[in-house]
């Protein structure tokens, strides 16, 4: 029976002793984090961030203060996401405390510490984790800078863009200004009926041929007797296999007609563009809708 039971023993493998057993803490990583650390001297916390420490290029550093000296110290290498502060071994037989601040990567850490003779209130490590609110509200405002940057990108390319055709239009109206325009005749019209008995009219009459150049004259005719018409955009397309290109175009557009009025608007584009076995389309943005016409 004697022999059974040491057979028993063996066969289960050795039992840990109660002193090895590691303490690993949890904390959620916040803008401005506070905590207590509890560490036995001769031992160590290691404290492991979601992310590496020192990265490369960035504004502000890794910054570790740590008071008390003579009882704590500090040990980090370049590159890791953890840092590691033990109590020296000669302060077994005390009570001390001290202080860690910690700055990084946009968060401040205050952490007290204190020296413990307990070995099972030692905090081997303490893993901090990322805030999910704190993170969600972070990439939505790095991703809405990036947005801001991409519509200035975008916005000082189109104005540059308007103003090198103008120029170039410019250049050429004293040769323009020599030849009589060909006339092709449009003639499409497009109504839009609003609520009220208001309507929106788009009428394409002709296009005219300048030399190299050809122009795509339209009216406009708000059909409301009290309301302003917004005019926002304008953009000319050549269809072909089923799908609708854009072409790139000069615009001369009103912004603004009056109710019960009418105006003209024009987008000219180069003859190069212009496939004269393809048909085009018209789109006009306004407040009250879009229209579209196509020849």
């Amino acid at each position: 029976m004697r022999t059974l039971l040491v057979f028993v023993l063996l066969a289960a493998g050795p039992v840990p002793a109660r002193g090895a057993v590691l303490n690993q803490r949890r904390v959620t990583l916040r803008r401005d984090t506070t905590l207590s650390v509890r560490i036995a001297p001769g031992l160590g916390t290691r404290f492991i961030f979601p992310f590496v420490l020192d990265r490369p290029g960035e504004r502000v550093p890794f910054t570790l203060d740590l008071t008390n000296p003579a009882v704590f110290a500090a040990q980090r290498d370049p590159g890791r996401n953890f840092f590691i502060v033990t109590a020296r071994p000669g302060n077994a037989g005390r009570r001390a405390y001290g202080i860690l601040y910690v700055a990084v990567n946009g968060y401040t850490l205050s952490i007290a510490l204190r020296t413990t003779a307990i070995r099972a209130e030692d905090d081997s490590d303490v893993i901090f984790l990322p805030d999910s609110r704190e993170r969600t509200g972070r990439l939505q405002r790095a991703l809405a800078r990036r947005t801001r940057i991409i519509e200035t990108r975008c916005r000082t390319a189109m104005a540059r863009q308007r103003a090198g055709m103008a120029a170039a239009i410019l250049a050429r109206m004293s040769v323009l200004a020599l030849n009589r325009p060909r006339r092709r005749a449009i003639e499409q019209e497009v109504r839009v009926h609003l609520p009220g008995g208001r309507s929106v009219t788009l009428y394409v009459p002709e296009s005219l041929r300048f030399g190299p150049y050809v122009a795509i004259v339209f009216r406009l005719r708000n059909g409301s007797a009290a309301h302003g018409l917004q005019v926002e955009g304008a953009q000319l397309f050549e269809l072909a296999h089923g799908r609708a290109q854009p072409l790139s175009a000069a615009a001369s557009l009103p912004r603004r007609i009056a109710a019960g009025a009418q105006a003209r608007g024009v987008l000219t584009v180069t003859r190069t563009q212009l496939d004269a076995h393809r048909r085009l389309r018209l789109t006009v943005l306004t407040n009250r809708g879009t229209l579209e016409t196509q020849w």
